[in-house]
């Protein structure tokens, strides 16, 4: 699993505990050694930070991690040590652990493809909700404000991974990840214009795609000219199919912008209302048994 409870146990350090490792008592390492269990998240900082157990023992005490809330702890184990930031990259041992030993996860074990596109795409809806200014880092600010933690906490208890509907849940990935294939056709990880305007049965008009590509409501990551990839359209899919959530009202907000500065385009609110009432129709039509 990814977390534990570990930053609530009852733990005493003795006041005399010297902070260099070699010093550090062994009483002490016996009895932070009872906080990790098999794969809970403390024995997953210890992979994180490539070192033995018991260096990770004298890492926990000389950094003091004991005064520390769990948000901090994490932030503090997962980010490199020259970083005020957590990146995308320090989330991907996270998700090795997840997909080793998570039970709702087993069915992956061989197709090494598909567990690196559900590691992608839960690093990617992470950052698309906690990394709202785009940076591409998140603060601990960011990680305490978000709601991580407890989407970690209830994966560690839910055996059934599609019941963590926050970030973690392999149908939610499964249905991002058929519809971008689906629209890529020449499979290589990008599309364009033509590719998305297919989305949703023609759901989206022109002008909105156009929109979408100016990168006013958000910028690609793609880096190419016209082009969007797999990050790129997570980010539209996500505002696009929950448009309750805050990175999506700020998404389309955006869209119907006027040289990015207010709402007074007039025909873009028009095509929004009418991609907004569309999208709405097609899911009562689906939800309905409907052909």
């Amino acid at each position: 699993m990814i977390i534990s409870t570990c930053a609530g146990a009852d733990i005493s350090i003795p006041p005399d505990c010297a902070l260099r490792a070699d010093e550090v008592d062994s009483s002490v390492k016996l009895q932070v050694s009872k906080v990790f269990d098999p794969f809970g998240w403390c024995n997953l900082a210890r992979i994180c930070a490539h070192s033995s157990r018991d260096s990770f023992v004298d890492y926990w005490v000389n950094q003091s991690m004991f005064t520390m809330d769990i948000a901090t702890q994490i932030f503090t184990i997962l980010k490199q040590p020259d970083h005020k930031y957590l990146t995308q990259d320090d989330f991907k041992p996270i998700l090795r652990e997840l997909l080793a030993t998570h039970p709702g996860l087993d069915f992956l074990q061989g197709t090494p493809e598909f567990q690196e596109r559900y590691a992608e795409t839960v690093i990617y809806r992470i950052f698309y909700h906690l990394d709202r200014t785009g940076s591409g880092h998140l603060s601990l600010r960011e990680l305490k404000r978000g709601n991580l933690i407890t989407a970690m906490q209830h994966a560690d208890e839910e055996e059934d991974i599609n019941k963590v509907l926050r970030y973690f849940s392999y149908e939610h990935f499964y249905v991002i990840y058929c519809k971008f294939w689906e629209l890529d056709t020449d499979h290589d990880f990008l599309i364009d214009k033509e590719n998305l305007i297919k989305y949703g049965n023609h759901a989206l008009t022109y002008r909105i795609v156009d929109r979408i590509f100016s990168q006013v409501p958000r910028k690609f990551r793609s880096n190419l000219e016209g082009k969007m990839n797999y990050e790129d359209f997570v980010n539209f899919m996500l505002s696009e199919e929950d448009k309750s959530s805050a990175p999506s009202l700020e998404y389309w907000y955006l869209l119907a912008s006027y040289n990015n500065k207010s709402l007074d385009s007039i025909s873009c609110i028009a095509d929004i209302t009418i991609v907004l009432s569309y999208s709405h129709c097609i899911r009562l039509e689906q939800n309905a048994g409907w052909n």
